[in-house]
């Protein structure tokens, strides 16, 4: 099995180049906005608790007068300070909430064509006939985590004094990933060997040498970068994980090839355990999207418009392949998306 080197025709006529540039400094403010934006979700997670809290309480106070009548109580126009503190909490818990879909919103990186054509070679990216080139940058594309795995690469490479982050730079990083270290254990790869080996290849002291003080990407680099982006755009994924970076790294470096070669792993193991990922996650996907539309259906037999007929003749003799989805008695159902719509 092998990963085709095809991308979509949204592709064709577009320079892919990565845009983002990493300092040590910003990558420390960065650490840090991300560490005061999850205290402050968490403070207002806990104001929001506290309101409705204060809220119970004065219904714990009020307790006498709901016994009597509780339909003629309307706890807001009464003036409390218990009262008034749920209504302020609304407000950090409508802010908890926006957070919430922003962050959701934000896992959507990669934009596509709602116009798919046919797909062409790859050398016809790097070589492309149309004059005009618009460029793309890849690094929007990139989830936080692979973000994360770059910067990674970027702080290995600085703190050994290297002037550029090669792919076993990112390699390395990569082994910091939690799906991919979970990809290595699947394949019955022992980690600490694997990063020690690499480790002696990257602590060498020629590659300390005439260091600028600036850290940048290599020319290899660059191009696994890209294809990791050109390999997430082809699965039509939302972002590019850092299982699509597994690959082309072994294939740029022919060394980190021979590392794994080592271990027994191949390119085709690698890309069969990626696709059970990628399958596992697609199915994930889909039953999520499955529960939230059959959370629509009724509950019962009976539709919505109670036109539904009771049936015990035919349930005695038959068996009903909708109540036994409904119920998960039925395994589930694997690229048979056309037949499905």
């Amino acid at each position: 099995m092998e990963e085709k080197n095809i991308i979509p025709e949204e592709l064709v006529g577009k320079e892919l180049y990565w845009g983002l540039e990493f300092k040590k400094v910003n990558i420390i403010i960065k650490d840090l906005k991300k560490k005061i934006d999850s205290f402050i979700d968490f403070i207002c997670f806990l104001v929001g608790v506290s309101g409705l809290l204060s809220l119970f309480y004065f219904f714990f106070l009020k307790r006498d007068v709901l016994l009597v009548d509780y339909t003629e109580f309307f706890f807001w126009n009464e003036k409390s300070p218990f009262v008034l503190f749920f209504f302020i909490s609304l407000i950090f818990v409508m802010f908890v909430v926006y957070r919430m879909e922003e962050k959701h919103d934000a896992l959507k990186k990669i934009t596509y064509s709602k116009n798919i054509k046919n797909n062409v070679l790859e050398r016809d990216l790097l070589h492309p006939r149309t004059p005009k080139i618009k460029r793309l940058n890849v690094s929007s594309g990139y989830s936080d985590n692979a973000l994360k795995v770059v910067e990674e690469s970027y702080l290995i490479a600085n703190k050994l004094k290297q002037n550029e982050i090669s792919t076993k730079h990112l390699f390395r990083a990569l082994l910091t990933d939690k799906k991919v270290i979970s990809m290595f254990i699947r394949l019955n790869v022992d980690l600490k060997a694997l990063a020690n080996k690499i480790n002696s290849y990257l602590v060498n002291p020629d590659l300390t040498l005439n260091f600028k003080g600036e850290t940048v990407f290599s020319e290899a680099t660059k191009k696994v970068l890209n294809r990791s982006y050109i390999s997430a755009f082809g699965y039509r994924q939302k972002a590019v994980e850092a299982l699509n970076m597994v690959l082309p790294c072994l294939q740029e470096d022919k060394i980190l090839s021979e590392i794994l070669y080592d271990f027994e792993i191949d390119d085709n193991k690698i890309i069969n355990v990626v696709e059970w990922f990628r399958l596992n996650e697609k199915m994930i996907e889909d039953y999520r999207l499955f529960r939230k539309m059959a959370s629509l259906k009724p509950g019962t037999g009976m539709n919505r418009s109670f036109t539904a007929i009771a049936t015990p003749t035919l349930d005695y003799f038959s068996y009903d392949l909708t109540i036994s989805a409904k119920y998960g008695r039925l395994e589930m159902c694997v690229t048979r998306d056309k037949e499905m719509e």
